[in-house]
């Protein structure tokens, strides 16, 4: 009962993490191209006219897919669901604290 209570806390601290993510994208979407650092996510700007629609999306889709896929290993695989869910989310802290304080 702890571990899924944990695992389940991870998982929220990543969905929690993404939200914030695409809410700031969101948000400050007229300066976003400028701001963007990842390439990809430019690319996906420019790809789309400038406007951030496709990047959102697919993040949320890319956010979906993890934890669909962390829920999948925590039922099958929960030796190695935790340790995935733990570094995700601590990854996830990590640009939590980026994003807002750096």
């Amino acid at each position: 009962m702890i571990r899924r209570i944990q695992f389940a806390l991870l998982v929220m601290v990543i969905v929690a993490v993404g939200a914030y993510d695409v809410y700031l994208s969101i948000k400050h979407q007229n300066t976003l191209f400028e701001m963007e650092e990842n390439p990809i996510g430019r690319w996906l700007i420019a790809l789309d006219g400038g406007d951030v629609a496709l990047f959102m999306t697919l993040k949320m889709i890319g956010i979906s897919l993890v934890v669909w896929a962390l829920m999948a290993m925590f039922r099958y695989r929960r030796h190695l669901a935790m340790p995935v869910a733990t570094v995700l989310a601590t990854f996830q802290a990590w640009l939590f604290y980026y994003l807002t304080f750096a």
